[in-house]
């Protein structure tokens, strides 16, 4: 008995719906953890064959939190976004293979085995696979005769559907492996990501690419640079950066930084000096440093 022939349409809409959810929630707490993130990147996005002059007009500096505590796991703390981040990679991981298994009671055949089986069947031309969305099927029908005679009637019925449908969910779950896939893979990328020693020597990169990290004439530049990530930009700081720079280039990325790094160190009490700039670009940012000042 096929049970999904009429529910294909549905099914597929569930599926859609199953994947909009985790989408909807990251939109929402995006916008809730303290930064834009979304505006934040559009704005780099649309930034990105501009002068830095006018870069600096986008607000995106703006955006970041003022110094606070950086251990613990919220919002004042500055790592809000990163956990959630890493919840919503999980939902996906989760649906996707639970919708895996749900194919199989939705439509009442093997589906985790489906991709395999087709593998299995290309590399062995023997190999037989189980007909699971078939193309002609027995049906039946009852006519009614004089009185309450009722005759039943089985012939061959032809599914067209089943061509598409056939094509669909193959096609539905190799991407639903490839998701799942995917999203682990990204999870434990971003875990790795969330440890002290990858963020600082991120920070130092991007940093240095500005000429920012060598032009402070202090004895403990490292303990600058451990407050500069762990007071002032936080977990979330240094995610939100990340996805910036994904999304940019490491030139936008290496100018937020070095702006977040000047208003850091025109915030401590007294700044730090400063050693003399020979490109325009460290000239710029050192005679902002010095009207500030």
């Amino acid at each position: 008995m096929l049970q999904y022939y009429q529910w294909t349409p549905l099914i597929l809409m569930f599926c859609s719906v199953t994947f909009a959810i985790p989408a909807r929630i990251w939109s929402w707490v995006s916008n809730s953890g303290g930064y834009q993130v979304q505006a934040m990147v559009q704005a780099t996005k649309g930034t990105t064959n501009v002068n830095p002059e006018t870069r600096d007009k986008t607000g995106i500096i703006g955006s970041m939190r003022k110094p606070g505590k950086p251990l613990g796991v919220g919002k004042r703390f500055g790592s809000f976004l990163l956990p959630m981040y890493l919840i919503v990679k999980l939902l996906y991981i989760a649906n996707a293979i639970g919708l895996i298994f749900l194919m199989d009671k939705f439509l009442g055949i093997d589906f985790v085995n489906y991709g395999s089986d087709i593998v299995k069947s290309v590399q062995d031309s023997d190999y037989k696979m189980p007909s699971r969305f078939p193309y002609v099927t027995l049906c039946d029908f009852f006519i009614r005769r004089t009185g309450h005679n009722v005759q039943r009637y089985t012939i061959h019925c032809v599914l067209p559907a089943n061509i598409f449908n056939e094509k669909c969910f193959m096609f539905l779950w190799f991407w639903l492996v490839f998701v799942a896939a995917a999203s682990t893979i990204g999870l434990i990328l971003w875990l790795f990501t969330a440890c002290s020693g990858v963020n600082m020597s991120f920070t130092k990169k991007y940093l240095g690419i500005m000429g920012a990290w060598t032009i402070v004439r202090d004895r403990d530049t490292d303990h600058l640079l451990h407050s500069f990530v762990h007071e002032y930009l936080r977990q979330d700081g240094i995610f939100c950066m990340r996805l910036v720079i994904k999304n940019t280039n490491d030139a936008i990325g290496g100018e937020i930084f070095a702006a977040c790094w000047d208003h850091f160190l025109l915030s401590r009490k007294p700044p730090p000096t400063f050693e003399p700039y020979a490109s325009p670009t460290k000239l710029l940012r050192q005679s902002k440093i010095e009207q500030a000042l």
